[in-house]
């Protein structure tokens, strides 16, 4: 469909998943969804009930996949860590990063093999992957790191064992224990898809429910011109909440790097 052939008033509407957590994708589905539930003309349309309850679907499976079940004990505290390891991983990979420019040339160099071995092996983003795969890659991290007597030694040199390393095992481990206390969790985390399989199920559907009402905005039918404009505004106010968070942890950096380095 080519959005630059439509006559209805409608601008295209810009999501690209890839650019959000699966956590992000969780909560912008939930206020979609609460957008069809409230909806008439959802409740009207025989084809946009199908394509939103299969929406709805794939965000039920999403949520479980994510440890985002209504109500379920545990679950703020599982996020808690997630948010808590998810941090630390940031900053240890920043400081990395920012100790590639170090004039001494032991400590640059340490810092270099650090920032080598992270980029060829490991994802700079796992913060953004589900939570089992995020889990399942720190641990292989750490096994590297623990693995290699120089890689433990560049930490040391560089400051970052006892401010960052250390840390972030300690919130890995946090966030298994938690995670192993609900038995529910261990169940949905062995049988459901991955989330990122139900966040692109839910992403194509979404697709269909903007392309059902942009087709019928071309007539003029003002109930779905108004469900695309509300679908937009949504879609906005997620990738400006996105824009603010990744501005807020770059400062969050700059600002752990500007006390060090005092």
């Amino acid at each position: 469909m080519d959005l630059n052939m439509k006559t209805s008033p409608l601008q295209p509407i810009l999501f690209n998943q890839l650019q959000y957590t699966s956590e992000q994708l969780f909560d912008v589905y939930a206020q979609l969804r609460t957008l069809w539930e409230k909806s008439p003309i959802v409740a009207q349309d025989a084809m946009l009930r199908q394509v939103t309850g299969h929406f709805n679907e794939a965000h039920d499976t999403l949520g479980k996949c994510l440890g985002r079940i209504p109500n379920k004990p545990g679950t703020e505290a599982i996020r808690a860590a997630d948010e808590e390891r998810d941090n630390l991983w940031m900053g240890l990979n920043g400081e990395i990063s920012a100790k590639v420019r170090l004039s001494d040339p032991n400590r640059r160099a340490a810092a270099e093999r650090l920032n080598k071995l992270i980029s060829e092996r490991f994802d700079r983003t796992l913060h953004r992957l589900d939570l089992e795969e995020n889990s399942t890659a720190l641990e292989q991290f750490f096994a590297t790191i623990d693995g290699s007597k120089e890689s433990q030694g560049d930490l040391a040199l560089l400051g970052l064992a006892i401010d960052w390393y250390v840390p972030l095992k300690a919130a890995q481990e946090r966030f298994r224990n938690l995670v192993a206390s609900s038995k529910e969790d261990a169940v949905n985390r062995e049988t459901l898809p991955q989330s990122r399989v139900a966040s692109q199920q839910a992403a194509r559907k979404l697709r269909l429910i903007i392309d059902l009402c942009e087709d019928h905005a071309e007539e003029g039918r003002e109930a779905y011109i108004q469900l695309h404009r509300s679908i937009e505004e949504i879609i906005s106010g997620v990738r400006t909440k996105a824009k603010a968070t990744e501005t807020r942890d770059r400062k969050k950096r700059t600002a752990v790097k500007t006390a060090l380095a005092s």
